[in-house]
């Protein structure tokens, strides 16, 4: 996600945490792909970022 100016926003603790968890799980080859809930995950992030509906699907969550 990037703040208004377009550079990268701060991250939570939640978020990295649940990034390390991800990634040392990848390690060992048991990467689960999100593809199948990344418009779930897109809207959820949209909203707790307050965007207004009207906006949401202009976002691509990368």
């Amino acid at each position: 996600m990037l703040d208004g100016n377009g550079q990268p926003m701060s991250s939570s603790p939640t978020l990295l945490e649940y990034t390390h968890t991800e990634l040392d799980n990848s390690r060992y080859g048991n990467y689960m792909s999100s593809t199948s809930l990344m418009n779930d995950l897109t809207m959820a992030i949209l909203q707790w970022q307050r965007i207004p509906k009207i906006y949401q699907e202009h976002f691509t969550l990368l």
